[in-house]
């Protein structure tokens, strides 16, 4: 006891003297302080918004839980030091020469530095905890303070994460007397969290829960079904998933604690691994005399290059025959080949992604530690003093160990091409682009790893100790996630910054990333990327040059010392050198700066530019929006496209009339911030401009003359959108703009004739800070009296003609909505005239010009009455999905008219998009995407079919409740993929839309709405799904689509007033039998959701060879006032029971057999009969009910029979 207390204390006190203790706690203090107080990232955590609090315990536990993962990083560096440290400083042969005890030793080395972690741990505690309790919030956004929610997260995520994570690493240490088995385990630990990820399944999370380490994946489980009360008042409960992966990882942390226990021993620990094998060779003198030849010693630079190759090779020869490496390089390679052949289609764009995954983590760990190691490796093997002495110049030991760090880079590269062309061979894919792939792995990827490579080893070269340096390192992973809230925006000033952040899991810095598609090719992202690679290059090479004066040669020496010595190091060589790239990185950067701040407007994230222009908008121009508005008819456009200049000049001419009962004096244009307005003018009118406001885009003209109720005129602006230079931060419509693909969106690119209120400050929040009244969440159940007078398209317009003409480069072929009418050439450039005349066409349409390959099909009805043309224009190489467009189009062409519908146009027109190209699948013109798998495509076709039939048939009025419409779509989808796939596939359609709006509901900034009266459509559309899943149910499918037909047959192309989402909903009530009113009002009238399980099965043979099935079912429902709170409804309803047979093939997802029982609130106990042996039980196996134990992982829903 007296020898644990003296060593307990020992290591507490050297803990305390080292200053990286001080480091890591002030990191953890300041980063957590900052996170809650100074900056905006906390709002990212557990949907923190309007409706959950900033304080919430949903988002303290959020932020704890991810500072967990970084407290183990600092566990693996100080856990794996204690007891190697005595063995490699030899003050073992000390300790061991002293009275004391085995587990004196191991535990006062253990605990002593896990207090020091826990300590180091309270600094987020008391980080965040202050960063709340600071003024400066805003009162709205925090609820009462209550410490609980920040201590028991603190106590169930980091400090079981911390204790867990110690004991792995100091024993993985203990029983390989090497620090690398603790940092090896540390890559184990990041490998199992990344293998969990792959076994997500939501119908069994089991995988996902157990082999992350963390207990991240755990928590996660634990709180998706949480709705706004219980994220803002809950805490993490201990149970299920989160206690076993708790007592799981606790477990196997005792259990190698208890062996490394047992396995040490104080004699086998001071001895090396070789010094047990007995020297056979005879090692006494001998008497010789040996002529030593005589030596010339030459130092050319030839001679030096020669060096500098032989021992750049040695070096790397060391770092590549480590175990660390080898296992480092098969954890990597492993997830990387797993990304890869797990893509469903590997198009090149997927392809160059695949690096974007967990291995850009290893990739960085790898190069990090390396670094440290060609760094220090002479001295810790105490060779400095013999190396040092060599004659080699400075540059060539500095020269070789970064070019080994590089080479590392290198071959990381070189892996990730092999993997590239694995993932194509293995799926068999026939589109090869070996060019992309070399360019995007040694021109995009390696230059990135080499900059870090720069810095991780530069970082080492000035810091004393090499775990100071990996520390550093953190500190600048760590500063890379809270730059852009610390004003750190310009690419100028974050080291290896490219112009667009990357997707992957260190998505601060690992941003090699670069949009790929074969539509356009690099040629939208390459030049920003190429200039700041270039930059960040020459800075690297400005650094290379320091380290190299700064290389740590000869006896230790302080950094004063040091600098003394550097001083002496400076020659004319030097001098030179880094004069001239000094200058380059100069006007690098300055026309860098050029392109992104005085070509382009440089916004920061943090910056409040943008929002202050949108309050600007709305205090001074608001009085306008009460102004009548001319009603537009025709859209005629005349759009001239100079691909080669990324530049597109449109004159558009809108045919207007005066609906109005009130004469126009004054007519107003918003424009969209890439347009610029060269004239605005009408036909036949003198007019003045009244209002010209560039930076707020908001122009105004004032007529001589008014336009009287009924009187047409015609309005006409001169446009042009030309994109200069490069983005800081490049947009993701930029896609649209290259040599080979261009794209104009009506929606995104042209004027909004009026004053336009989408742009105005959604968030209260928000509105307060700039000025602005607060908005509240409208209790009405109806609209107002002008609602029905204006659709979800446009304020002033419906239905209209289109007549585009557009002129592009010679080897472009343009695409328009409506029928081509003439195409010709003149003057090296072709001309495509294209007319809506004759069909009725939303105004909300698409553009495109690019080097597309024409296919074309034509389907006729059976029964010959139906005919419609189909076109697909795709890039020249992308035919593989050609005939699963055409057939999908037949498809669902044959079920629309095998349902009894017809097709109102006689053309189907595909055009494939780019990444990020932008696209409406509006009335003739739908989108098909060049990465689109076939499983993909059938859904992704078939929405796009049916959206012309039905929604672009139907125009809603833009009042809540619109979104009802949209579901049309996806109820003729899910009814298609039935009707070909037969009735198993039912199963699969419903499930996601019950898990898409599970998951989204709680995410709701204000109230959650019915779906007569919602205007989230983004997560309610789920719900929309299964409300007409319950429809098909009540009525079956046939009779169902029947009365949609019915429907739209009687509203298409219906001018004001529009539809409301009551019109529908009223009309399909009509139909449904008066015994299912209830279970039809909740879908579409409340909120209401159910926690219903399976609670336990028993099955027997019967005597007459069937089987007896004993289930114990569990029913409640609640009804939920949108704000979370949920009052319970005890009924009795009719609920589906599923049993599964061994009839059902494994993979089955519809069950054998489905009956309806009537279920109380509370426990029923139900008996049902089966011929064939009972496989499992489900309680509503088609998802028509909203379950919130859905989301637990627990699979409560349904069981498994032991017979």
């Amino acid at each position: 006891m007296q020898s644990f207390i003296k060593i307990f204390q020992f290591e507490l006190q050297y803990r305390f003297r080292r200053w990286d203790t001080y480091i890591y706690f002030l990191a953890f203090l300041l980063f957590s302080f900052y996170s809650i107080h100074g900056s905006t990232l906390f709002v990212n955590y557990g949907g923190a918004g309007q409706r959950v609090y900033a304080n919430s315990s949903i988002t303290i536990s959020y932020f704890i839980s991810h500072m967990s993962i970084w407290l183990i990083a600092i566990a693996a560096a100080l856990m794996s030091v204690p007891v190697i440290r005595d063995r490699e400083t030899k003050a073992a042969n000390f300790y061991f020469a002293l009275p004391i005890t085995k587990s004196g030793y191991l535990l006062g080395r253990f605990l002593g530095t896990l207090v020091i972690l826990l300590i180091i741990a309270t600094a987020v505690l008391v980080g965040i905890t202050i960063g709340y309790l600071m003024p400066g919030h805003d009162p709205a956004t925090l609820q009462p303070f209550k410490a609980i929610y920040f201590i028991w997260p603190f106590f169930v995520l980091i400090i079981f994460n911390i204790v867990i994570a110690s004991l792995i690493f100091f024993s993985m240490v203990t029983l390989t007397r090497n620090v690398l088995g603790g940092y090896m385990t540390a890559v184990l630990i990041i490998a199992l969290n990344m293998i969990a990820q792959r076994f997500f399944n939501p119908e069994d999370l089991t995988l996902y829960c157990y082999l992350d380490p963390y207990g991240e994946h755990a928590f996660f489980t634990m709180i998706r079904g949480w709705n706004i009360v219980q994220r803002n008042t809950a805490l993490v409960p201990m149970e299920s998933w989160m206690l076993y992966n708790r007592l799981l990882w606790l477990g196997i942390g005792l259990i190698l604690f208890l062996i490394g226990y047992i396995r040490f021993d104080f004699g086998r620990w001071m001895q090396d691994k070789q010094s047990a094998r007995k020297i056979k060779e005879d090692t006494s003198a001998k008497d010789a005399r040996i002529a030593i030849p005589t030596v010339n010693r030459t130092f050319r630079f030839k001679d030096n290059l020669h060096h500098l190759f032989f021992q750049t090779k040695l070096e790397l020869s060391y770092h590549l025959k480590t175990i660390f490496f080898i296992v480092m390089i098969f954890a990597a390679g492993f997830i990387l080949f797993y990304d890869g052949i797990s893509l469903t289609y590997p198009t090149t764009g997927y392809v160059l992604e695949i690096k974007n995954g967990y291995f850009s983590i290893f990739a960085l760990i790898i190069l990090v530690f390396f670094a440290g190691e060609a760094v220090n490796r002479e001295r810790e093997l105490k060779l400095a003093h013999i190396t040092d002495a060599l004659p080699i110049p400075d540059w060539i030991f500095t020269g070789s160990k970064l070019l080994s760090i590089i080479g590392i880079a290198f071959i990381l590269s070189t892996l990730v091409l092999v993997a590239m062309f694995f993932s194509i061979l293995y799926k068999g894919y026939p589109i090869y682009n070996p060019g992309v792939y070399l360019l995007e792995c040694y021109g995009i990827v390696f230059p990135y790893y080499a900059l870090l490579a720069v810095l991780a080893f530069g970082i080492q070269v000035l810091v004393k100790n090499k775990f100071v340096g990996h520390t550093i390192m953190i500190l600048f992973f760590i500063l890379n996630v809270i730059a852009k809230s610390l004003g750190i925006e310009h690419n100028l000033l974050f080291y290896g910054a490219p112009p667009k952040p990357g997707n992957g899991p260190l998505s601060g810095w690992a941003g090699y990333n670069i949009d790929y598609s074969e539509m356009n090719g690099y040629e939208p992202y390459l030049a920003g990327r190429t200039w700041f690679t270039i930059y960040w290059l020459i800075f690297a090479i400005l650094l290379t040059i320091v380290v190299n004066l700064l290389w740590k040669r000869g006896i230790e020496l302080n950094f004063r010392e040091r600098l003394r010595l550097m001083k002496s190091r400076i020659n004319k060589a030097a001098i030179l050198a880094f004069g001239v790239f000094g200058i380059a990185l100069i006007a690098c950067g300055s026309y860098i700066f050029y392109n992104t701040n005085v070509l382009n407007e440089y916004l920061p994230q943090t910056s409040e530019v943008p929002f202050q222009k949108r309050a600007d908008y709305e205090k001074k121009y608001k009085s306008y929006a009460a102004l009548p508005v001319p009603w537009v008819t025709d859209i005629n456009v005349d759009a001239d496209i100079y691909p080669t200049e990324r530049k597109t000049v449109m004159n558009i001419r809108y045919s207007m009339e005066n609906r109005t009962t009130k004469a126009i004096d004054t007519l107003i244009a918003t424009l969209p911030p890439q347009l610029k307005l060269e004239s605005f003018t009408v036909k036949g009118y003198e007019s003045q401009s009244i209002v010209h406001d560039p930076r707020l885009q908001f122009f105004a003209l004032k007529l001589a003359k008014s336009i009287l109720p009924g009187e047409h005129f015609e309005m006409v602006l001169n446009t042009k959108i030309h994109p200069q230079g490069f983005k800081n931060e490049t947009q993701s419509d930029i896609a649209r703009f290259s040599s080979k693909y261009m794209s104009i969106s009506s929606d995104m690119d042209f004027p909004i004739l009026g004053y336009e209120p989408r742009v105005e400050i959604g968030a209260n929040d928000a509105r307060v800070k700039y000025g602005l009244a607060p908005r509240t969440a409208s209790s009405s159940q109806q609209p107002d009296t002008t609602a029905k007078y204006k659709n979800i398209w446009s304020a002033n317009s419906d239905w209209v003609n289109i007549n585009i003409t557009v002129s592009t480069d010679n080897s472009h072929t343009a695409i328009a909505p409506g029928k081509l009418l003439k195409q010709w050439s003149d003057h090296q450039r072709n001309y495509f005239s294209y007319s809506t005349a004759g069909s009725k066409q939303p105004p909300s349409f698409d553009i495109y010009s690019g080097q597309f390959l024409k296919l074309e099909r034509y389907w006729v009805s059976k029964d010959m009455q139906d005919s419609a043309r189909i076109e697909l224009y795709v890039h020249p190489r992308h035919t593989t999905n050609a005939d699963s467009v055409f057939n999908i189009s037949k498809n669902y062409l044959d079920y629309l008219h095998y349902t009894g519908g017809k097709q109102p146009l006689n053309l189907l027109r595909f055009v494939e998009m780019p990444y990020n190209g932008g696209s409406l699948s509006e009335n003739s013109m739908l989108a098909h995407f060049d990465y689109a798998g076939p499983n993909f495509m059938d859904y992704r076709v078939s929405q796009a079919v049916l959206k012309e039939y039905f929604s672009n048939a139907l125009a809603p009025a833009a009042f809540a409740g619109a979104g009802v419409y949209g579901s049309l779509t996806n109820k003729y989808t899910s009814s298609g993929i039935s009707w070909k796939y037969g009735s198993n596939a039912d199963g699969k359609i419903f499930y996601q839309p019950l898990q898409n709006y599970l998951t989204g509901r709680a995410e709701e900034k204000i109230q959650e709405r019915p779906i007569f009266n919602t205007y989230n459509i983004t997560y309610m559309s789920g719900k929309m799904d299964m409300a007409f899943g319950n429809l098909s149910a009540m009525l079956g499918d046939s009779l169902l689509n029947t009365y949609l037909l019915e429907f739209r047959e009687s509203h298409a192309f219906q001018g004001p007033p529009y539809l409301l989402s009551e019109d529908l909903i009223t009309f399909l009530r009509t139909h449904v039998p008066d015994s299912m009113h209830q279970r039809f009002d909740e879908y579409f009238y409340k909120v209401i959701v159910y926690r219903n399980k399976v609670r336990s099965i028993k099955a027997t043979q019967t005597d007459d060879k069937r089987y007896r099935i004993e289930v114990e079912v569990e029913k409640h429902k609640f009804e939920d006032d949108g704000a979370g709170n949920e009052k319970p409804i005890k009924d009795e309803e009719y609920v589906d029971m599923g049993i599964f047979t061994m009839r059902n093939p494994p993979e089955a997802r519809i069950p054998d057999i489905i009956t309806s029982v009537k279920l109380t609130d509370g426990i029923n106990r139900l008996v049902f009969y089966s011929d064939a042996p009972p496989t499992k039980v489900m309680i509503d196996p088609r998802y028509l009910l909203v379950n919130l134990n859905l989301l637990s992982g627990k699979n409560d829903e349904w069981k498994k029979v032991n017979l």
